[in-house]
């Protein structure tokens, strides 16, 4: 016998707190864009997740939740949370991206990898899972366990243990790159004295 269907309002409670973590700004919010079903008499309602948005943040290219792009491609700025992209483009930039390989190793990016990270993890699962989930997932999992809305709700650790993080934009970011002047000075910023010279 299947389990009886959980009423709707049971589990959500339209606290919203997906839509405020949801670093891809992803989650619409109270209002915006829903999908509703019908499933034996009773009716399900949920935010119509902006796929491409979700689909870029998870998988890698939203600085606000990848330290691997900050890594292998500092500077680079697509602001995520006001993209248009589709789902299928989204796939598309962060496999190429994560999967791409470099033939031209310099003391900036050593490797010839993209990104060793999305790699090595593509290579185990196949999958990106970069974001982690922090506003779908993880930011309901802590509604769940701070409100004690659902029994299972004791954990020795709490779903965040610490305060959640953020990385800044990358035009306010204090590390940098050879272009900011922040890497590398001694090889690309200061005038070569011999230039010219074999």
């Amino acid at each position: 016998e299947p389990d009886p269907l959980i009423k709707p309002g049971t589990l959500c409670k339209r606290c919203m707190k997906c839509v405020k973590d949801c670093p891809g700004n992803a989650i619409p919010p109270k209002g915006g864009p829903s999908i509703k079903i019908n499933i034996e008499g009773q009716e399900y309602e949920w935010g119509d997740v902006n796929m491409g948005r979700c689909t870029a943040t998870h998988h890698g290219i939203n600085y606000k939740a990848s330290p691997f792009l900050k890594r292998y491609f500092p500077g680079f700025n697509l602001e995520i949370t006001d993209t248009t992209m589709s789902e299928e483009l989204a796939y598309k930039i962060t496999h190429s991206l994560g999967l791409a390989t470099w033939g031209r190793q310099n003391p900036e990016f050593p490797g010839t990898m993209g990104s060793p990270y999305i790699k090595q993890v593509s290579s185990h699962c196949g999958y990106l899972a970069v974001c982690g989930a922090k506003g779908c997932i993880r930011a309901c999992m802590e509604f769940q366990e701070k409100t004690k809305n659902i029994p299972q709700n004791n954990f020795k650790t709490p779903v965040f243990p610490g305060p959640k993080w953020e990385l800044c934009p990358p035009a306010e970011d204090p590390t940098g790159g050879i272009v900011e002047k922040k890497a590398m000075t001694e090889l690309y910023q200061e005038p070569d004295k011999d230039a010219g010279q074999w």
